[in-house]
């Protein structure tokens, strides 16, 4: 099974824990490396593979986050702290296969993101609302104490890149500010305290003014004036869904959430937005306000998720999904936590985590962790296939083999030839025997009923083909299976039917495959009425192309394609005929995904297939095309014989699958047919 690959720097961090909890349930369609520095932390241990990386101020940071980019390959790559948003940034300068991994903007928007100053002049610039800044000139202490005073004491001294409140001071009073400025550190900025219903300084104020008795040994803040917004500026610029809370911050960390629709809240936060993406930011994009007596004034942007992106999921909104869904056009699907609810608080509490000391061990000695089988247990995955030497089984075989979760069995009847293909990754090979014989387990397991006969096969191989589905179900029960995936066909639509056919639509089977196929799912169905503690669908499938093994000369496609190949004539007949193609690697990824779905949420059918109508002239077009440029350019002439008018428009709706499992196909039909072009120019024949 293909899985989404994300690269998680700073893994260990608070946002890196964040990440991985709104990410929590939705891990089966996910692989998460992790990067940190201390192999002590438990969050890294929560990823898939970990690597043990240097100090990310270290100098070697950067060429150890490429060294692991070219290792692991991955599809995204997500900043854990403010650093990584100015280092992504810059490794997306490097390369078009480096920007496409990194959902972000560009290195000028970083730096204006990253920097408190720059995020000050910018917000200038664009006639924003933020908090007034300076930037002490220490050759000018007059100039600071004249604009502290202007703009009231207390005031704030902030790292430039600084992050969750680390090293942020309170300045009461000209001799502390005339100190500093004696001092000479560089690196900071000046800022003025906004709100007035702010007590988190009044606190600090009355545990400095108690000083002389000793110092605290304790101490805690709460900054109740804390607003915040979060969106996903799209690849076009364009703004994404915002939401808007107000926070109540402990020690700069987020301890309670709220939704807040304040209209001058969200006015501000899309201005900030759309003026950050003239500047070419892209991706996720964080403001933090306060609110004054003239309103919200922003005083720290981010250009990642914040350490409260898990507290938004709580609230409704899932902005992992967004995000990978405006980068990637991959929907990772829903997490029932994250569902919108009706008004209500957000409180966070602290968690336990549990980190075994050879873990530990493992990642300081070799550098890497990765899950090992025991730590996969509780997620392992038992499979019995039918049909896995066929064209089909095949290629959804090779498939799960990919993923160690899975421990596959399989049925045969031809076991050496099943042997010759997968070896000893196969965790049992059955035959038809042992299935009559009641010698097979599969403990709660899931069945993928692939076997059946073809139509060229002739109707013999096709009873027989039912007959052995009949055993294998009525057995099911006893074999301890938990849940039926049935691969049936479209061909069970009546032609009467107006296409698109969804599952709706009336079953009508006008051939001996048809009618098997059909019989099939009521066999399956009786199965499930039988035994209510097994679940099971029936999953119609689109004509199947591509390239695999066990791709079999018989459909239109095949034909084109091999005389195309062959510098021969073709003649379409009738010329107006649709079919709906589905490509082999489409229709295993469809399949793989249905056995990591909650099976008590299935639909008893689904329709599978592109839900393209592709003409048969276009098809033999395609074929000449694809074959063209692997025989040095022959090009085959196409006629159309349309002296008889041929109706076939055979096309499935697949909304519902799709809908249920945030499923697409990926393969064009233009791929599909160079696949198969270049496999059959591997024949001797041709």
């Amino acid at each position: 099974m293909e899985y989404f690959h994300i690269l998680l720097l700073s893994a260990g961090s608070l946002l890196g824990q964040n990440i991985l909890d709104c990410l929590e349930n939705r891990r089966s369609k996910l692989r998460i490396t992790g990067l940190n520095s201390e192999s002590r932390n438990p969050r890294i241990f929560m990823c898939d593979k970990a690597y043990k990386a240097p100090l990310s101020t270290s100098d070697g940071f950067k060429d150890f986050v490429i060294e692991i980019v070219n290792r692991e390959k991955p599809d995204l790559i997500m900043p854990g702290r403010d650093a990584d948003v100015l280092l992504l940034a810059e490794l997306a300068e490097l390369s078009s296969e480096m920007r496409k991994r990194i959902p972000g903007g560009s290195l000028n928007a970083a730096r204006i993101i990253n920097d408190k100053w720059e995020s000050y002049r910018f917000a200038v610039k664009y006639g924003l609302n933020f908090a007034p800044s300076l930037l002490p000139d220490h050759s000018n202490p007059k100039g600071v104490i004249d604009w502290a005073r202007n703009v009231g004491f207390p005031v704030l001294v902030k790292p430039l890149q600084g992050f969750g409140s680390n090293g942020v001071r309170i300045i009461y009073e000209e001799d502390e500010l005339s100190r500093l400025i004696e001092k000479g550190e560089d690196g900071l900025i000046l800022q003025k305290i906004l709100g007035p219903g702010s007590n988190w300084h009044r606190e600090a104020k009355k545990i400095k003014e108690n000083m002389g008795f000793g110092v605290p040994l304790f101490t805690c803040l709460a900054d109740d004036n804390q607003y915040s917004s979060e969106m996903v500026i799209d690849p076009d610029g364009s703004l994404g869904e915002i939401m808007t809370c107000k926070n109540l911050m402990v020690m700069g960390r987020c301890e309670e959430a709220e939704i807040c629709d304040d209209p001058d809240l969200i006015r501000t936060s899309e201005n900030f937005a759309a003026s950050i993406a003239k500047e070419g930011w892209r991706g996720m994009f964080n403001l933090q306000c306060r609110k004054t007596d003239s309103g919200f004034y922003g005083f720290e942007m981010n250009g990642r998720l914040s350490g409260s992106a898990s507290a938004r999921g709580w609230l409704g909104y899932d902005e992992m999904r967004e995000l990978i869904k405006a980068f990637y056009d991959l929907d990772i699907g829903t997490d029932a936590r994250y569902i919108k609810k009706d008004r209500g608080i957000i409180f966070r509490s602290h968690a336990d985590f549990y980190t075994k000391k050879d873990d530990i061990k493992e990642l300081n000695e070799r550098g890497v962790w990765i899950k090992s089988a025991p730590c996969r247990k509780s997620c392992e995955k038992k499979v019995l296939l039918t049909g896995s030497t066929g064209y089909l089984g095949r290629k959804l075989t090779d498939l799960l083999l990919r993923d160690d979760r899975y421990q596959i069995s399989i049925i045969t009847g031809d076991v050496d030839k099943a042997k010759s293909l997968f070896g000893d990754k196969i965790s049992n090979y059955y035959t038809h025997k042992d299935l009559e014989e009641d010698r097979i387990r599969a403990d709660n397991g899931i069945l993928v009923h692939c076997a059946f006969a073809r139509p060229h096969e002739g109707d013999v191989r096709m009873a027989s083909a039912l007959q052995f589905t009949a055993s294998l179900f009525s057995r099911a029960h006893r074999l301890g299976i938990r849940s039926i995936i049935n691969v049936s066909s479209k061909s069970v639509y009546s032609p009467e039917n107006v296409p698109p056919f969804n599952e709706d639509s009336v079953p009508g089977p006008t051939s001996v495959y048809a009618t098997s196929k059909f019989s099939s799912e009521l066999l399956l169905r009786s199965v499930l009425d039988l035994h209510s503690d097994i679940r099971g669908t029936s999953v119609r499938l689109s004509t199947i192309c591509g390239a695999g093994g066990g791709l079999v000369d018989v459909f239109v496609l095949s034909k084109f394609i091999i005389r195309a190949l062959k510098g021969e004539k073709i003649v379409v007949r009738g010329g107006r005929q649709e079919f709906d193609i589905i490509d082999i690697n489409d229709a295993a990824s469809a399949l793989a995904m249905l056995t990591e779905s909650d099976d008590t949420l299935w639909k008893p059918v689904y329709n599978l297939g592109s839900e393209l109508p592709y003409n048969i002239v276009r098809l033999a077009e395609l074929s000449v095309g694809a074959a063209s440029k692997l025989n040095g350019g022959i090009s085959s002439e196409i006629h159309v014989d349309d002296s008889e008018d041929i109706y076939l428009k055979n096309i499935t709706e697949s909304s519902l699958f799709r809908k249920d499992f945030s499923w697409k196909p990926k393969v064009s039909i233009e791929g599909t047919v160079m696949s198969m072009a270049k496999q059959y120019m591997k024949r001797r024949e041709l």
